[in-house]
C-alpha cells in the first residue's frame, strides 16, 4: 500500500494542530503524543497546543528535521513553502515505518496551494464556528498568550469587549477562506462532541475508524486538560453570539460584514 500523507492547513490559533492529533488516532496512523504539548500562558489560562513535531520524532528525527522548515511560516505573508512539503513527503515515503499514513499540521495563510499539491492525498481545514463553539477559550487563549507570536497582544489584561471582537473578526476570516479554499474536507470544531460527526471526519479523510469509546476518552482528555479557568473565559464560552457581535460594533463601528446581519442587534 502506498504511503499517504494527510494535512491539516490552515492560519495559527486555530486549533489545528489539535485536527491532525484527532485524525492520527486512526489505526492507520502513528500513536499520537499524550505527554508533549505547547504550552500557551497567559493571563487567562494555560492552553496546551497538541505538537506534531513530538509525533514525528517518536519515528524519524529527521521527519521532525524536516517539519520545521515549514511548519511556522514566518511574517509577513505567513505562506508555506510547497517545494519543502514535496521533501518532506519523499522523506516520508522513503522511511521504514510502522505505519502507512501521518496526519500533520501547517500553519499557513496559503492553504489553497497545498491543495494543488499532487504528493498530498487529502488537505483538512480547521473551522472554530464561533457562533456554535462550547470552547471560544481556546482561541482567546491562544491569541492572547503575550509571548505566542511576535505580534501577539502584549498587556496581558485584554478586555473582554476586545477579545470578542478579533473572536468575530477571525470567525468572518475562517468562513471566507473555507468558501476560497478547494479542502477535501473541513473539520468543524464545534461539532466534535458527537462521536458520529468525529466518525465521518476519518471517512472523509479515508482513514480507518478508531474504536468509538477510545476516540471519546481521546476527545475528553484534551478538552479536559484545557478546562476554562478564567472568568472571561467561562463568559466568552457562555455567552451568545450577538453578545460577541454587540462588542465588536462597539470597536469597529464602520465595518460591515454580511456575515453578521443575522446576529446585529
Amino acid at each position: 500500500m502506498d504511503k499517504k500523507v494527510i494535512i491539516v492547513a490552515s492560519a495559527g490559533h486555530n486549533n489545528g494542530e489539535f485536527t491532525a492529533w484527532l485524525l492520527n488516532h486512526s489505526p492507520d496512523c502513528p500513536e499520537p503524543a499524550t505527554h508533549a504539548w505547547t504550552i500557551y500562558n497567559g493571563y487567562l489560562g494555560t492552553h496546551y497546543r497538541a505538537e506534531d513535531s513530538s509525533l514525528l520524532s517518536s519515528i524519524h528525527p529527521f521527519l521532525t528535521e524536516s517539519y520545521r522548515t515549514f511548519d511556522r511560516n514566518p511574517p509577513p505573508d505567513f505562506c508555506v513553502d510547497t517545494d519543502k512539503i514535496k521533501s518532506f513527503v519523499k522523506l516520508w515515503k522513503e522511511l521504514d515505518t510502522p505505519v502507512q499514513t501521518i496526519c500533520i499540521y501547517v500553519n499557513c495563510f496559503n492553504p489553497n496551494d497545498i491543495c494543488k499539491l499532487e504528493e498530498i492525498d487529502k488537505v483538512v481545514g480547521s473551522y472554530w464556528d464561533f457562533p456554535n463553539l462550547k470552547e471560544r477559550h481556546f482561541f482567546a487563549e491562544m491569541e492572547f498568550d503575550p509571548t505566542s507570536t511576535p505580534d501577539s497582544p502584549k498587556n496581558n489584561n485584554e478586555s473582554i469587549e476586545l477579545i470578542m471582537t478579533k473572536s468575530v473578526m477571525r470567525h468572518i476570516a475562517e468562513t471566507r477562506k473555507n468558501k476560497v479554499t478547494d479542502y477535501d474536507f473541513v473539520f468543524w470544531q464545534s461539532k466534535v462532541h458527537d462521536i458520529d460527526y468525529v466518525m465521518s471526519a476519518f471517512d472523509a479523510c479515508g482513514l480507518t475508524r478508531p474504536d468509538k469509546k477510545y476516540i471519546k476518552e481521546q476527545i475528553d482528555f484534551y478538552y479536559n486538560m484545557n478546562k476554562p479557568e478564567h472568568d472571561i473565559t467561562h463568559k466568552l464560552n457562555s455567552v451568545t453570539f450577538r453578545e460577541f457581535v454587540k462588542s465588536f460594533r462597539q470597536v469597529k463601528k464602520n465595518i460591515v460584514f454580511p456575515e453578521l446581519e443575522k446576529y446585529e442587534i
